[in-house]
């Protein structure tokens, strides 16, 4: 018997992070749906070497999790970490064959993104207080996330060095290592120099590279980020997933909503192609559907 799933694992994983360049919470998230296809092989046929689990296997489990209720997006996502994990396997010679090229990934409908309204965005800046580390820190990256769209792995590896708060601008080190410039307004350049000077005089060494640390002076993790958005946003029941991916949402479909050349939006939130900056056209035109049902005397 060849090795596991399990045994290959490792070198997949390094292979997304240095790679691949993956953020750590998908690489994260192909190491979960890599075991648990393994747990789920041992459990229903015993345990297999990778070289042994035929396509019908791979299809037994992804069938099984369509039976439980699982969402098509999730069981898309665990598609996509098959093809990625034994694909990287056959060029490094471990496997000489790929089951998983006949999966194929199931049909989704079209969802918009969740966001928040301009009214909601200005009572949520607002509402932000606490003077101690973790309020001020939280602040910041509410703030930053707002008006950058920021991916969450973007954030925390913002380097202090790229938050030029004399030429208004942040570098970012975006999705396959491309760089880009995002523009900031004064006020949030002022922010960030005060954050800086409290850093300073609170820690006698903390991490220098990164703009935001917790409170013991160490790099934030997306963990960190993820569960203090889901508290800053506990209260907006009309939002269904409260995460930083929801800011980055807000933050291009007001640039729509307001008027902003998708090519502009594209270039800010470091979209590959226009194609996945286009949803938010639709929000947009949403936005026109619903002035135009309350305000046309004949819709």
């Amino acid at each position: 018997m060849s090795g596991t799933i399990k045994h290959l694992l490792p070198s997949f994983l390094e292979y997304l992070k240095f790679e691949k360049r993956y953020s750590e919470h998908t690489v994260i998230s192909y190491e979960t749906d890599m075991v648990q296809l393994d747990d789920f092989i041992s459990l229903t046929f015993g345990q297999m070497g990778a070289t042994e689990i035929s396509a019908a296997v791979l299809r037994s489990w992804l069938a099984d999790m369509k039976n439980k209720g699982m969402n098509t997006r999730s069981i898309n996502r665990k598609i996509s970490a098959i093809k990625s994990f034994y694909r990287h396997q056959l060029r490094k010679g471990a496997l000489t064959r790929n089951p998983a090229t006949v999966l194929k990934l199931m049909k989704t409908s079209k969802r918009l993104p969740g966001f928040l309204q301009e009214e909601e965005t200005g009572v949520l800046m607002n509402a932000q207080e606490g003077s101690g580390w973790k309020d001020l820190t939280r602040q910041l990256f509410m703030e930053v996330l707002y008006n950058t769209g920021l991916r969450v792995s973007e954030l925390v590896g913002l380097r202090e060095k790229y938050a030029d708060v004399h030429q208004r601008q942040i570098k970012v080190l975006g999705k396959g290592n491309k760089e880009r410039v995002i523009p900031i307004k004064p006020e949030l350049a002022e922010h960030i120099q005060q954050y800086r000077d409290a850093k300073r005089a609170r820690f006698e060494t903390f991490d220098e590279e990164y703009l935001l640390v917790n409170s013991k002076g160490k790099k934030l993790n997306t963990q960190y980020v993820y569960r203090e958005v889901r508290e800053e946003l506990a209260g907006y029941n009309n939002i269904s997933k409260k995460s930083p991916h929801l800011m980055r949402h807000t933050f291009a479909t007001q640039l729509a909503n307001n008027g902003a050349d998708l090519n502009a939006i594209k270039e800010l939130l470091g979209h590959a192609s226009l194609a996945a900056t286009q949803v938010y056209t639709h929000n947009t035109i949403e936005k026109l559907k619903d002035i135009h049902k309350k305000a046309h005397p004949k819709a």
